[in-house]
């Protein structure tokens, strides 16, 4: 496990967010020069459980901890980014 990974799981102090870290985070690497944070999460709907406010602010507070308060954060999805013509029919947005 990378250790950015390893020292972000550290400062996560709520257990259901470390859970969903543990086993959603695949990397997580920092950009001095830019200041930014990027987390990157292996499937789309744990993003979108990361973006409700239920675990937003434990994920941002811990990485702020580690990189800094002035620090920019970014989710990223982890993907190879191949142009596949299944993926061409995934649609733009989804609604629930």
């Amino acid at each position: 496990m990378n250790k950015n990974v390893e020292s972000l799981l550290r400062e996560i102090h709520e257990k259901d967010t470390r859970e969903l870290a543990e086993s959603h985070i695949r990397d997580l690497t920092f950009d001095e020069a830019k200041k930014e944070a990027t987390v990157f999460i292996d499937k789309r709907y744990a993003i979108n459980l990361f973006q409700s406010s239920r675990y937003i602010p434990h994920l941002i507070g811990a990485l702020r901890k580690c990189f800094g308060e002035k620090s920019h954060i970014v989710l990223r999805l982890d993907h190879p980014h191949h142009a596949h013509e299944r993926e061409m029919l995934i649609p733009h947005a989804v609604h629930y």
